[in-house]
């Protein structure tokens, strides 16, 4: 679900909130319009993923938050090695649904596939799940195995940096792993996010220095 925000997030026409702001309402009872208000938001993305040995099932629906409507709904069923085209699928279908046109260059984005190596892939999640959580020891060990299976991983070596960033004092390797990504990818902008971050806490902590 998070790589389906990722890849709407990367269509100009639409404001996607973050997955850690739409968390809060997982096991809520608000009402839709309810969630939509509080979000500022006109549409809201639901769905469910469900997977079976090499098989995976996603749920998806698009709801009119205003009003509490459907504007579509779907049922996927693939094999897990199609799981990037699946994800790709339903962001341009989202897309289509609230009248978007995509230009080539957001068209190339959403297709783009962030890893060949499937294992590679999950080992990414989990890292992304733990640091999310704020278990960085952890994040770091699964980032690192999903990096010795891809070296060319360019996201992987940004949530990477992002756990060394957590830590409490500036770490050098927060730079070099952004820039690792920016040499696998110029266009990760998550990547120019955490070496801007980097850059702003050492300012911060030589300005607070001289003070």
């Amino acid at each position: 679900m998070d790589a389906i925000l990722s890849h709407l997030s990367k269509i100009n026409g639409l404001r996607v909130i973050s997955s850690t702001s739409m968390g809060q309402y997982r096991n809520t009872k608000k009402s839709i319009p309810e969630i939509g208000r509080e979000l500022h938001v006109a549409n809201i993305l639901e769905g469910s993923v469900q997977r079976h040995g090499e098989l995976v099932r996603i749920k998806v629906q698009l709801i009119d938050a205003e009003k509490d409507q459907h504007i579509w709904s779907e049922n996927y069923d693939r094999k897990l090695e199609d799981i990037f085209d699946l994800q790709s699928e339903i962001a341009r279908k989202d897309s289509e649904e609230l009248s978007l046109k995509l230009s080539p260059e957001e068209k190339l984005l959403i297709t783009r596939k962030p890893t060949s190596k499937l294992t590679a892939y999950d080992y990414y999640l989990r890292g992304k799940d733990y640091l999310r959580n704020s278990n960085l020891h952890l994040a770091k060990i699964f980032l690192r195995r999903a990096i010795t299976l891809d070296t060319n991983f360019d996201d992987a070596y940004v949530q990477l940096g992002w756990a060394h960033r957590y830590l409490s004092i500036p770490n050098d390797s927060v730079l070099m792993l952004a820039n690792k990504a920016l040499e696998i990818n110029p266009d990760n902008a998550n990547a120019y996010v955490l070496r801007a971050n980097y850059n702003f806490q050492l300012k911060w902590i030589y300005f607070r220095c001289l003070n």
